[in-house]
């Protein structure tokens, strides 16, 4: 039995039993998926569910997420800085996190016709070191850039490019919608089950990740509610867990918009518009000032939102990137 002690003593105790390999119990617990389901924590006894609540607040401490880069402006960038961002924001490690923000798969979406998505997973070496191999050099106006740190639940997965984002939806007659995530969406499987239409999951092969689940649910939300902004309250009033940053592109007809969602304490969100209406966003200042330092002076870009790492903060943001007439 686990007793209520203090928070350290019984911090503790919950990291030497995942780390204790013949615990039957401890993997058990460390595995369970019902962790995710809060409908569900009236089945699981009360101390098993003590250890799954402590092992919520582990990742907190640890700091298991990802990192975001985005860009949306009429000047074009080299992908070559954007590829100099990833790669230091995937070894990016501030004093309070045990974690890089990355390493475990990198990922970019070049938002043209059609959407251009490549990504890698771990393979001995550094994901984005791969993927800039993998990219000629040219010039981008709009595009997503994600490099991941996998929470224990699906470390398994980082080899496969499958399970790495962002996600760009190939279900039939779907919006085009491009997605990336950083956090822990606690309540995913939940998500995955309500679910009305049949939907093509990259991961589904493997096995169904949190991150993929968003793109597939705002889906159905765009076509159950009649304006994008309700389906966007929608979406974010079902985040769970402690920490969710979301940023979304999306074409539906002749409109594109730039969606970003932040709630609770996740990797951070900068934030920055020029006087024309241009956006350029990360989970980390220092990258981003260091490569693209140049065009944030020259465009008058000014940083609007500043939410820091693993403080908590609450953040919705629609910007329509272009409107049909």
């Amino acid at each position: 039995m686990v007793s209520r002690g203090t928070w350290g003593s019984n911090l503790r105790f919950f990291i030497s039993l995942l780390e204790t390999q013949n615990d039957r119990k401890g993997k058990e617990i460390a595995s369970s998926p019902v962790f995710y389901c809060k409908k569900q924590e009236c089945g699981i006894p009360r101390n098993d569910r003590f250890l799954l609540k402590k092992r919520y607040y582990l990742c907190i401490i640890m700091g298991i997420m990802c990192g975001l880069f985005g860009y949306f402006g009429k000047t074009a960038i080299s992908s070559s800085a954007v590829m100099d961002i990833l790669a230091d924001m995937e070894k990016a490690q501030l004093p309070i996190e045990k974690t890089p923000v990355g390493g475990d798969g990198a990922g970019i979406a070049l938002l043209k016709d059609p959407v251009q998505c490549i990504k890698f997973g771990f393979r001995d070496e550094s994901p984005v070191k791969l993927l800039r191999s993998a990219i000629p050099e040219q010039k981008i106006s709009q595009v997503l850039g994600h490099v991941r740190k996998a929470s224990p639940d699906f470390k398994e997965t980082v080899g496969n490019p499958e399970c790495t984002q962002p996600y760009s939806l190939t279900c039939p007659g779907s919006h085009k919608l491009v997605s990336m995530h950083n956090g822990m969406f606690s309540n995913y499987e939940n998500i995955y089950g309500s679910l009305k239409k049949e939907h093509n999951f990259e991961s589904k092969s493997f096995m169904i990740i949190d991150s993929e689940v968003i793109p597939h649910y705002f889906e159905e939300l765009l076509e159950a509610h009649r304006h994008v902004e309700a389906a966007v309250t929608a979406l974010y009033d079902t985040f769970e867990g402690p920490g969710n940053a979301l940023a979304m592109w999306l074409r539906k007809k002749d409109n594109e918009y730039l969606i970003l969602l932040y709630k609770g304490k996740a990797r951070g969100l900068y934030v920055w518009e020029s006087p024309d209406g241009d956006i350029l966003f990360t989970s980390r200042r220092e990258p981003v000032e260091d490569h693209l330092g140049w065009l944030i002076k020259e465009q008058a870009f000014s940083l609007r939102q500043m939410i820091e790492p693993r403080v908590e903060a609450y953040y919705k943001k629609i910007v329509t990137l272009c409107k049909a007439s």
